[in-house]
């Protein structure tokens, strides 16, 4: 067995399987790293996810370069939020639920927020709504499978939190048992 230490990364080969533990935000440095793992490596990886979030821009790196990969299996573990649950909203990769005490903090994308935490003014109201309707993580969390108090709370703009039974039943198309 191989052990490879980073601040936030870790992986373990073992019987030709490679154990991916990415435990970090959605930031270049992270990212590149596990996608440059990926361009050396060949055999089955099960990716590990733990993440608060981060930037959505690299949601696409990300999705394309895991979807071409193709032998990898997701593991999102105890907590998988903003960015972190959007990246698996967009994959069709296998996901494997392991931790029931997981949960995913689920709200729109900051930047399409119309005021700052200040309450001051971002976008005007003709280039906000413009951004919303071109933006396809909106119309991802529009479509969540998750009862109807929590989606209009989402949709009016609050965080809501998501945990294992919720997303057991979001995912239910893509979990695989074993």
């Amino acid at each position: 067995m191989e052990e490879i230490n980073q601040e936030n990364i870790e992986v373990i080969v073992k019987d030709r399987n490679v154990n991916y533990i990415f435990e970090a935000p959605f930031e270049l440095e992270p990212v590149n790293e596990f996608i440059s793992f990926l361009n050396h490596c060949d055999t089955t990886v099960n990716l590990f996810l733990e993440t608060p979030g981060g930037f959505t821009s690299y949601i696409n790196i990300l999705k394309v370069a895991i979807e071409e990969y193709e032998d990898i299996i997701l593991y999102p573990i105890q907590e998988c939020s903003s960015a972190g649950f959007l990246f698996l909203l967009e994959t069709t990769v296998p996901i494997k639920f392991i931790d029931e005490s997981i949960r995913a903090t689920v709200h729109f994308p900051r930047i399409e927020s119309k005021t700052d935490i200040n309450k001051k003014t971002i976008y005007d109201k003709k280039d906000f709504d413009k951004r919303n309707r071109n933006n396809k993580h909106i119309k991802l969390l529009k479509n969540l499978d998750i009862d109807s108090k929590r989606k209009k709370s989402l949709l009016k703009g609050d965080d809501i939190v998501l945990y294992y039974e919720d997303l057991v039943k979001i995912f239910k198309d893509r979990i695989i048992y074993e």
